[in-house]
């Protein structure tokens, strides 16, 4: 439809994407480490994990077997996941003052 995106939404899109996987990784990693004698395989815990930070309520009932610790790692990952990536960056960003208004441009005829 000879549309652009704008640069600006692209990188926000980006860093929603790297934060949300970053957040699934590191939760994943967290629950691998604390929760090597609950017999779970790895898929599973990945589908507690996601399943979490989606908030869609699907299990495959290792949550109730986790350590408290491996359940605050849960519990902390429904809140990120809930409370939304973009959010959690947009609090944690920077805020970079950029000038509210701009000058128009000016064709100046050279030669």
């Amino acid at each position: 439809m000879k549309r652009r995106i704008p640069q600006s939404i692209v990188m926000r899109a980006l860093a929603v994407m790297i934060i949300s996987v970053s957040v699934v990784v590191v939760s994943t990693f967290m629950l691998s480490l604390s929760e090597q004698g609950l017999n779970s395989n790895f898929m599973n815990i990945l589908f507690e994990v996601t399943s979490a930070f989606g908030t869609v309520g699907l299990s495959m009932g290792l949550t109730p077997d986790l350590s408290t610790f491996g359940k605050l790692v849960i519990i902390l990952t429904m809140f990120i996941g809930r409370l939304g990536p973009l959010t959690l960056a947009f609090a944690l960003s920077q805020r970079n003052n950029q000038d509210k208004f701009r000058y128009p441009e000016e064709k100046v005829l050279i030669g």
